[in-house]
């Protein structure tokens, strides 16, 4: 049996079930990974992990840890960060039992590289017993970007703690790409804007892919002039989404089309995405087992989001099962520019509503334009194509000298202990 390279793979939430946007990408990295590399786990639980959790991730990995988060003194990092004018994001997932369990396997195995989630789990590859090792970090997205977009769109005094957030993760960002052999974006968009901050950072585009079998199209009848949106109900992009379109569009709609329905589905909904429900035709249906049946029924899947950053998950779940897509200029910036998409952009409040009456008024061309999504994500958007690239870079950082040196503080955005 061939020899294959150790991997220290820390994600800063338990990477299974692939439910939630960066589960999904955790998910279908470490099982890509599984199969090329011996790989050790190292993660941080918010909630109580399953045994069938436990089962899944133990069949992937060489060695799994799961370290239980302390959600009060996590308030309290955050607090005293924010006081200090740390990185909130990194106080917020800082473990002295994560750190310590690294620090032993650390020096009792040897990696031939470690793989971060997040630039808020970097800290924890900066040990000493690790210098040697090449250190990949997969930010996703720029994600000082999104502190700043959310200062934007909100009003005093969270628009200043986002605006602090967003300077401090900022300068955190740049270092990161002078002690990292490789920095994970996962769109090129986003890698460009990086490449704008910080011009010779070692960044490459590692997209999210969709799992085609899991969403696949279905012949579930359809409820006419039906539209749905699905994501999690908690997080500022998509209840800004979700109230805007409720509000500002959906009143046309229905004023043009009575008996028009809207369905908003997503764990853990919001208050002000619950108060939607008194609004003539909409129905928050909140968190559900299993979304697809939702999407299957629906005539129209609209992703109205105003604020997104990175490659929006349901957007290519939604396409690759087989339906018609509304979305904003934002929700599709991260998809290949070079190549046309089928999902509809649209940007005024007035062509949301004359483009999704159309669709619902022409169920061949929501057929149509649903078959050319599903063709377009079978050929840009498998796991195993958009994963590829990330062996390939692996294998390059492997086989370059080493460089020491690459140290950065533990404390940085953490209290000191």
């Amino acid at each position: 049996m061939p020899h294959l390279p150790s991997i220290l793979y820390v994600t800063h939430r338990v990477p299974y079930p692939p439910d939630k946007g960066d589960r999904i990408r955790t998910y279908h990295t470490l099982r890509y990974l599984s199969t090329r590399y011996k790989v050790l786990l190292a993660c941080l639980a918010d909630e109580p992990v399953p045994d069938s959790t436990q089962q899944v991730l133990h069949s992937l990995c060489q060695q799994v840890a799961i370290i239980p988060a302390d959600r009060f003194k996590r308030w309290g990092r955050m607090g005293w960060s924010i006081l200090t004018g740390g990185v909130t994001s990194i106080s917020a997932f800082h473990s002295q039992v994560l750190q310590a369990l690294i620090q032993h396997w650390s020096h009792n195995l040897e990696f031939d590289l470690t793989l971060v989630s997040s630039s808020a789990m970097a800290p924890y590859i900066a040990i000493p017993e690790l210098r040697n090792t090449p250190r990949v970090v997969d930010l996703v997205d720029v994600d000082s970007e999104k502190w700043n977009n959310y200062a934007v769109s909100s009003f005093f005094p969270k628009s200043f703690v986002f605006q602090r957030e967003g300077k401090a993760l900022r300068q955190y960002e740049r270092m990161l790409a002078k002690t990292s052999d490789a920095l994970l974006l996962v769109s090129d968009a986003e890698s460009d804007l990086f490449r704008s901050l910080v011009p010779d950072a070692p960044v490459h585009t590692i997209s999210n892919g969709v799992d085609l079998e899991y969403f696949h199209p279905s012949h579930d009848e359809v409820r006419p002039n039906h539209c749905v949106f699905v994501g999690a109900l908690d997080y500022l992009p998509n209840i800004d989404a979700v109230c805007w379109f409720a509000q500002e569009v959906w009143p046309e709609v229905t004023r043009k089309c009575p008996g028009a329905t809207f369905s908003i589905v997503g764990r853990k909904p919001a208050p002000r995405v619950l108060a939607l429900a008194s609004i003539a035709g909409i129905e928050v249906v909140g968190q559900v087992a299993d979304v697809r049946p939702h999407v299957h029924r629906s005539s129209v899947v609209i992703a109205p989001l105003r604020i997104a950053r990175g490659l929006q998950n349901k957007v290519l779940e939604a396409m690759a099962m087989g339906k018609p897509v509304l979305s904003s200029p934002a929700a599709l910036a991260g998809l290949h520019q070079h190549v046309p998409n089928p999902a509809q952009c649209v940007t005024t409040n007035s062509e949301w509503v004359s483009r999704l009456l159309q669709l619902f008024n022409k169920p061949d061309l929501c057929q149509q334009l649903g078959q050319s999504g599903r063709d377009y994500v079978e050929s840009w958007y498998s796991w195993d194509r958009c994963l590829q690239p990330l062996h390939e870079l692996f294998v390059k950082i492997m086989q370059k000298p080493v460089q020491s040196g690459k140290t950065q503080p533990l404390s940085l955005g953490a209290p000191a202990s």
